[in-house]
């Protein structure tokens, strides 16, 4: 199905693309026919008038001029990322390994669950409760995009395109 989307994708306007599927649509409707993961997978482009049509929706992620994020290794102890996150007043940390590649995200919230909870220790890596589920945007990201993945997610890490 997603070859099938991709190619009516090139399509343009007026033309029809039939696709035979091996079974019912049932397995396909909670995304193939959700406007809204259509959006996020760039099938299709925004539709929403709500959003579509404020003024700064269609600007890019770049004029924010926001900076580089505070990283941290995924050696360091919850404990350190705990304190380095109430100094920094934020509420996660991206996690990079040793050659800069994205790992992940630590959450305070996530964090001091686990830690009350005795999943995890204090002095435990934050590797052990590293959120892996992220969405990665670039500064290219309009904030119409951005304005519906936080509506969906709580958070999504910018990253440099030469770093996803």
């Amino acid at each position: 199905m997603s070859c099938a989307m991709l190619a009516a994708r090139d399509l343009g306007p007026g033309k029809h693309c039939v696709v035979i599927l091996p079974d019912s649509v049932r397995n396909y409707m909670t995304k193939f026919l959700s406007d809204q993961w259509m959006m996020d997978k760039d099938f299709i482009t925004e539709s929403d008038d709500s959003i579509k049509n404020l003024w700064w929706s269609k600007e890019k992620l770049s004029v924010l001029q926001l900076p580089t994020p505070l990283t941290v290794l995924p050696t360091i102890s919850c404990q350190e990322a705990i304190a380095i996150m109430k100094k920094e007043r934020c509420g996660q940390l991206p996690v990079v390994d040793n050659e800069g590649i994205i790992q992940g995200v630590v959450t305070l919230d996530i964090l001091m669950a686990n830690i009350i909870s005795s999943k995890i220790e204090g002095s435990s890596p934050v590797q052990k409760s590293l959120y892996t589920q992220i969405t990665k945007i670039t500064l290219d990201t309009t904030l119409g995009k951005l304005f519906r993945i936080l509506d969906r997610d709580n958070f999504a890490l910018i990253v440099n395109v030469a770093c996803t």
